[in-house]
């Protein structure tokens, strides 16, 4: 709905200058509110029926006509749904110029003309580089109109680790940067209400990764590899997921607890796990689950059969 001011008609600004500040010599003059409604009138002869932002008001009911709908500036709203409400289901369709008179405007009851928004060059600009970079255009009518958009910046098991950035546009619609800026919050919240849906299922598969590779550990039975598979867990475990990589972190802190509190392991023990247990999480972030043997392989005992 909202209007390019760089197209709109002189004749508009003029009305809204004419009737906000009149002049101080002719026959007649009106001074209105920023919503429209009179708050001083002098008259003599002069009459005419195009007052507020110039448009005609109808003396018998004292709305305005805009061109798509009628006016009451005495309450400052429109008497009808604006036609293209849809487009801003933030905004109420009978407000008028989203409740900011001093800075934007609206023609005919459709589209708000933004007096301090974005340029129609940096709007031309932002759809283009969004279109290119697979991203979303933000605050399309403000100032500080921008693109989201993601760039891959290294592995994260089967799929690229994304990085999220914004780029920011100029009033000639010039990058301000040409990498744009790196973002943290990487993620929206429907991102992370997708992401919190699988948790339950990575947690299962994370804690199936555990007991298997407790299982190869006691099969092999392979001297100095009890680390190698402390880290294979929670590699493999991160690999399914955030649900997978938090439960992963969580059993093993739980299961270093229990070894120094109940079996009596050193303390330095315990410490060494906690350290391929991270490293295997790491690893996670930096390999594909298929590359495990070259993840891991600070860990890996010479000689373990490649089953493992």
């Amino acid at each position: 709905m909202l209007y390019d001011y760089e197209t709109a008609s002189p004749s508009l600004a003029h009305h809204i200058v004419e009737l906000c500040f009149p002049p101080l010599s002719g026959e007649g003059r009106e001074g209105l509110l920023p919503f429209g409604e009179l708050f001083i009138e002098e008259r003599t002869t002069w009459n005419t029926p195009y007052k507020f932002s110039g448009k005609e008001l109808d003396e018998e009911t004292g709305y305005s006509y805009f061109g798509a709908r009628y006016y009451d500036p005495n309450i400052s709203i429109w008497l009808s749904v604006d036609p293209l409400s849809d487009k801003y289901p933030n905004l109420s369709p009978y407000s008028y110029t989203s409740n900011n008179p001093l800075n934007v405007i609206d023609p005919d009851g459709r589209y708000l003309f933004g007096l301090f928004g974005s340029t129609k060059d940096q709007r031309s600009a932002a759809k283009s580089f969004a279109a290119d970079n697979k991203g979303r255009v933000v605050n399309m009518h403000k100032r500080n109109i921008s693109v989201f958009y993601e760039v891959q910046r290294t592995f994260t098991g089967d799929k690229p680790s994304m990085d999220l950035r914004e780029q920011s546009f100029a009033r000639d619609g010039s990058l301000i940067s040409q990498n744009g800026e790196i973002r943290v919050e990487s993620k929206t919240n429907l991102d992370k209400v997708g992401e919190a849906m699988h948790y339950p299922s990575e947690i299962i598969g994370a804690a199936s990764d555990f007991a298997e590779n407790y299982n190869d550990m006691r099969e092999a039975d392979w001297i100095d590899a009890d680390k190698y598979f402390h880290a294979k867990a929670n590699f493999e475990a991160t690999h399914r997921g955030a649900g997978g990589e938090k439960f992963a972190e969580l059993f093993s802190g739980i299961r270093e607890m229990l070894d120094y509190g109940i079996k009596g392991d050193p303390a330095s023990a315990c410490a060494a796990d906690q350290q391929a247990n991270r490293y295997g999480r790491k690893q996670a972030h930096e390999f594909k689950l298929t590359d495990f043997k070259e993840a891991l392989k600070e860990y890996r005992p010479k000689g373990l059969p490649d089953e493992y």
